[in-house]
């Protein structure tokens, strides 16, 4: 028994000492490649033991004299590759076999560069061998082109010999009629004869030559035996504009009434007369009145009519006119539009002009005529709403322009205000949102991109005041007054109630001043912040918003629906309105900017 735990002792001391963790990193590769060999010598063995089952010779020279046995053994150790060889051999000898010289031997480094060598020289060689026979076939199929082509020719020249000798066979007889010459091409012939006869003889002979037989043809054309109608301007202009029997009868006598009258006033020739008196509604007068006027082409019509053919006078009426409904629709609410900013140097405008719907907003002469007044008001000095309406642009005034653009669009249109920021050295940045927010940001210092980017948060946060020191002093006395009252409800101590106070308009003053509220396109920093790393400092903003402070009509539904004074009664009625129900997808302008734009 004590022998035995002699022993085992021994045994763990030994196992102990002679562990050596580092022979099991060293052995590793040595492990991982005699694994591969491994392997092999199985694949090998299994080779060797087919041969064994039928050792014959032709099984010898099959299955183990061949390539694959051949490569196996080269990708083995030098040792086991020699073990392996030296075995083939023996089995060779043994059943008659033949051995090739280099079985199983790897290629040495000078071998396998020859091998390579020569194996790019046979690549080269069926590459150029291919290369030649590609221009071979290339050359072919252009002599073969060239053979066609001169075959066509003398094809061509031999029906032109033919039609030349039905020509002069037909003028002998005085029955040939002339040819047409045009253009010739490739595949036509040069001259064509018109008449029958030859047309004939040169079908039948391109038939003949070509061992063709007609069987039939079918031409079709687009829109053929369909009657157009066709468009006649001056008829439709006639048709609308021309006047009735009793109007050209009493036309025709006021006109001879007023010759009468003028034969013996000095200075006024009759024939002249006659002729103004003739142009007075010629359908081009219609036409080139409305083009310069843009107007309708009844109202063109009528103010040529009235105005005896006067083209001057008639441009003055119809502006009349359109000054007659301007002041009509004046008393309609315009709150739509648009926001157009205007920069040139170092002073920028924003002009607000409104009109009734949105469409008329996005509508191109609308659109054109807002960017004319914003450029109109970079030149004015004045920021009175008369003085930049009093502007001229493209040869008349701004509010001249809105009333005729009244009268052609039909809807209230108004210049409603603008501002501008001009401040030497400063760098201006302006932003309009979607056309309806505008806003323009002046800063000391930095760049015009930058104050580009706090324009953008202006027009998404809306602050109220620039900074603190802008803030009006009764606002902030009146918003103490409402924190105050909401702390001594608290009924907390006076001194704890002061505290909470100043807390709360510091915060206060935070959300409503640009500077101090958290920059919407990083979220990491405040405005401030952003203005100080940057070298710059506030100056100011401006921000507008189409509509903002109009008062909208508001449609009373239950009065326009009450009992009328016929004593009426409403029995009920149903109503629904469009999207009522479904789930709108609800815009956050904030996250719109912060997505649009990546941060400084």
């Amino acid at each position: 028994m004590k022998f035995s735990q002699v022993a085992v002792f021994a045994t763990i001391v030994t196992t102990t000492v002679g562990f050596d963790p580092s022979s099991i990193t060293r052995r590793q590769p040595s492990m991982a490649l005699g694994t591969f060999d491994l392997k092999r010598r199985q694949k090998f063995n299994k080779i060797l033991k087919e041969v064994r089952v039928n050792p014959t010779k032709e099984v010898v020279e099959k299955t183990l004299l061949n390539d694959d046995t051949s490569d196996l053994i080269k990708k083995c150790n030098w040792k086991l590759r020699k073990a392996m060889i030296r075995k083939v051999n023996k089995m060779a000898r043994e059943f008659g076999g033949e051995v090739e010289d280099g079985f199983g031997i790897p290629l040495t480094q000078e071998d396998w560069e020859a091998k390579k060598r020569q194996e790019k020289v046979s690549y080269l060689a069926v590459k150029k061998a291919k290369l030649e026979a590609t221009a071979e076939a290339e050359k072919q199929r252009k002599e073969k082109k060239s053979a066609k082509k001169a075959k066509k020719a003398a094809n061509m020249a031999s029906i032109e010999g033919k039609i030349k000798k039905s020509k002069l066979k037909e003028e002998s007889t005085e029955t040939a009629t002339k040819p047409v010459v045009i253009e010739s091409t490739n595949n036509d012939v040069e001259e064509v004869s018109k008449s029958v006869e030859a047309r004939e003889v040169t079908v039948l002979m391109i038939k003949e030559e070509n061992g063709a037989k007609m069987v039939g043809f079918t031409r079709i054309a687009v829109g053929e035996g369909i009657k157009k109608k066709e468009d006649n301007f001056a008829e439709e202009v006639a048709q609308m504009a021309g006047k009735t029997n009793e109007e050209e009868a009493d036309n025709q006598t006021s006109s001879e009434v007023a010759l009468e009258s003028t034969v013996d006033e000095p200075g006024i020739d009759i024939e002249e007369s006659k002729t103004v008196e003739a142009r007075e509604v010629t359908v081009l007068m219609i036409k080139e009145l409305r083009e310069e006027t843009g107007a309708g082409m009844m109202d063109c019509k009528r103010a040529l009519v009235e105005n005896n053919g006067d083209d001057e006078a008639a441009r003055d009426y119809l502006r009349m006119k359109g000054l007659a409904k301007a002041d009509k629709k004046a008393s309609r609410v315009a709150s739509e539009g648009k926001i157009v900013v205007a920069k040139k140097e170092n002073k920028s405008v924003m002009v607000e002009v409104n009109c009734e719907t949105d469409f008329v907003a996005r509508d191109t002469l609308f659109t054109s005529f807002a960017n004319s007044v914003a450029t109109a008001a970079l030149e004015v000095e004045s920021e009175e709403i008369s003085s930049l309406t009093s502007a001229e642009i493209d040869g008349s005034t701004i509010e001249d322009s809105r009333q005729a653009l009244v009268a052609k669009i039909g809807e209230n249109i108004q210049v409603r205000r603008f501002v501008c920021r001009e401040g030497a050295g400063n760098n201006i940045g302006s932003y309009v949102h979607m056309d309806r927010i505008g806003v323009m940001v002046e800063i000391e210092g930095g760049s015009e991109d930058l104050a580009e980017s706090i324009a953008m948060h202006v027009a998404a946060m809306n602050p109220l005041y620039a900074v603190p020191e802008d803030v009006p002093g009764d606002v902030v006395e009146k918003e103490r007054e409402i924190l105050k009252a909401q702390a001594l409800e608290s009924g907390k101590p006076p001194e704890i109630v002061d505290k909470m106070i100043e807390g709360r308009i510091r915060k206060y003053l935070e959300e409503i001043c640009l500077v101090s509220q958290t920059y919407v396109r990083t979220n990491d920093r405040t405005v401030g912040k952003l203005l100080e790393e940057n070298g710059a400092k506030m100056v100011g903003f401006t921000r507008i918003a189409v509509g903002e402070g109009i008062k909208k009509k508001e449609d009373n539904f239950a009065e326009e629906v009450a009992p009328d004074e016929n004593g009426a009664k409403m029995v009920g009625f149903t109503r629904i309105a469009v999207g009522e129900g479904i789930k709108k997808k609800e815009d956050n302008f904030a996250e719109e900017v912060a997505q649009m734009t990546s941060g400084n």
